[in-house]
């Protein structure tokens, strides 16, 4: 790794430190599972069509379900276009230290989900940002040696499936905080 990049993550590392710690509280948690949230933040990467349709379609049914869903794409390019149907960032919106910036990713964040998905089976230093720094009470999101970002990972190994790895939000996410009869 050149010496360029290597400031480059320190600074991004220095900088979300930074923005964690003048958190002016502790993130709130709640009991929640994904059948008792109202709110839901996917962030996916947007790059490739397949994906995009597999994250519209897994939002169109938590739609069904009464959920209120808020997408924020990431395409992987600098190539502006307005013709989508839910927020996106691209490369123009990474600054120097690798955080993502912009009007879009600042709203994204000060959301206050009740789940807060980060719908990319493999993990990029500027999804882990936005995570570390959203307001949802319960993070979900694929394994990283960064705990502080989500409160349930998920490893897939090397299959980096989306569909597969949301197949297994669902199947995590209907076990956590379920309510069980009392034993008589």
């Amino acid at each position: 790794m050149s010496a360029i990049n290597n400031a480059r993550l320190f600074f991004h590392h220095q900088q979300l430190k930074k923005q964690l710690k003048a958190k002016q509280s502790p993130r709130l948690r709640k009991r929640v599972n994904l059948s008792s949230a109202k709110t839901v933040g996917i962030l996916f990467d947007a790059t490739e069509l397949d994906n995009r349709n597999i994250v519209l379609k897994y939002a169109k049914g938590l739609k069904s379900l009464q959920k209120k869903v808020t997408l924020l794409g990431f395409f992987n390019s600098k190539i502006e276009d307005e013709n989508y149907t839910f927020k996106h960032i691209n490369l123009k919106n990474i600054d120097w230290a690798l955080r993502p910036t912009g009007a879009e990713v600042n709203n994204f964040m000060k959301l206050p989900f009740d789940v807060f998905i980060n719908a990319d089976p493999a993990t990029k230093i500027h999804s882990e940002y936005i995570a570390a720094l959203s307001n949802a009470h319960l993070k979900v999101g694929p394994c990283t040696e960064n705990t502080y970002c989500y409160d349930v990972m998920i490893d897939l190994g090397k299959s980096m499936d989306l569909k597969k790895f949301l197949q297994q939000v669902d199947v995590l996410m209907e076990k956590t905080n379920t309510k069980h009869e009392a034993a008589i």
